[in-house]
């Protein structure tokens, strides 16, 4: 339901072109930013990674933090069992977009104190019982039931009892903390958005515009001679109709790789992704199993091409297993090219459709 929901409103919600961060990886995968460093009228995509600040900060609020400490028990957390956290700003023609996808298991333990001893020492020498405070997802969809759950270790009537103390008591608190974290990141950690004068903006719109048609590059010079193949398997928690779908949906693609892309969905029919980094033609649909490609960067020679073929197959639970194979491809770019697919079109679709799955 969640990739179906997705789906649906891909069109409504993040369709707009987007741009890669500045500076990272292969530029080659990047759209290119302008040489005086200006976003003009924000329009170009921009990504502030807040992923450290919102690892360290939910740490913070939840790790170690005592719940109950009276004179016949005491209640605390301790750390994280496990936890997944993605979170970053997103800006786009003066729009602020934030994604955030957070999910975790926290330790708890209780003791019951000897009320008889008073030592503090003999407390902390007792067994606790444990168990764990679970929020199985909190994203942009899910911010407002938060559902959080209390799970225990054993069975006993004394582990149900702060089973249940926490549940009432202390889940409350964590969901006003997660908001904290919410509200920080919306408040403190959003970027300001540049305001060019009328001027830079009257003299330079045009040229900060996206634009259908890509730069010329002198060829790279290659080192060494010779091609090679690359091959990538990857997993997506959706039908192989999804993903094969989504791999060729124009305004889909635009939208996880940043980039103004254009595809004619046919035997035949021509595609640019990256602002017309790469280029090529769709030689074989099989739908939802099969697409073949030829496949350039627009920095290699003018007769060098690659040969990419998709395969999608069922996987258990409903997914898609992902083939690739990518023949031809130049030596010195056998690595970038692998790197290229698992981050900025599989990875990228997985985390923008909430698919999950794995490359390997």
């Amino acid at each position: 339901r969640q990739y179906q929901r997705r789906v649906r409103g891909i069109h409504s919600t993040v369709i707009h072109p987007l741009m890669a961060k500045i500076g990272e990886g292969d530029p080659r995968w990047l759209v290119q930013e302008r040489e005086d460093g200006t976003n003009v009228n924000n329009w170009h995509w921009t990504e502030k990674d807040c992923t450290p600040w919102a690892r360290n900060r939910l740490s913070q609020l939840l790790e170690n933090q005592v719940i109950v400490d009276n004179s016949e028990e005491k209640v605390e957390t301790t750390t994280f069992e496990e936890s997944n956290v993605e979170v970053s700003i997103n800006t786009r023609k003066g729009k602020i977009f934030y994604f955030f996808e957070i999910d975790f298991k926290l330790k708890w333990e209780a003791r019951k104190k000897n009320e008889e001893t008073s030592s503090k020492e003999d407390d902390k020498k007792k067994n606790p019982l444990k168990g764990t405070i679970n929020l199985p997802g909190l994203s942009e969809e899910t911010e407002e039931e938060m559902e959080i759950t209390v799970s225990r270790e054993g069975g006993s009537n004394e582990a149900e009892y702060f089973r249940k103390r926490i549940e009432q008591s202390y889940v409350p608190q964590v969901r006003e903390k997660l908001r904290l974290l919410l509200k920080e990141l919306r408040e403190e950690k959003t970027p300001k958005l540049k305001v060019p004068s009328s001027t830079a903006l009257n003299n330079s719109l045009n040229s900060a515009q996206p634009s259908t048609t890509p730069a010329t590059p002198a060829p790279k010079p290659q080192t060494t001679t010779g091609t090679a193949t690359v091959t990538l398997q990857t997993e997506f928690n959706a039908p192989p109709a999804v993903i094969f779908d989504n791999l060729l949906d124009q305004g889909c693609v635009s939208a996880f790789t940043h980039s103004n892309c254009q595809i004619e969905r046919k035997a035949g029919g021509k595609f640019s992704f990256l602002n017309g980094t790469i280029s090529g033609e769709i030689l074989e649909l099989q739908t939802g199993q099969r697409i073949k490609q030829k496949w350039r960067f627009n920095d290699w020679g003018s007769d060098v091409y690659s040969i990419v073929i998709m395969e999608f197959k069922s996987s258990g639970n409903g997914g898609c297993s992902l083939h690739l194979k990518q023949t031809g491809v130049p030596k010195d770019d056998k690595t970038r090219v692998h790197d290229g697919w698992e981050e900025v079109f599989f990875n990228r679709l997985r985390r923008m459709m909430g698919y999950g799955g794995v490359s390997f």
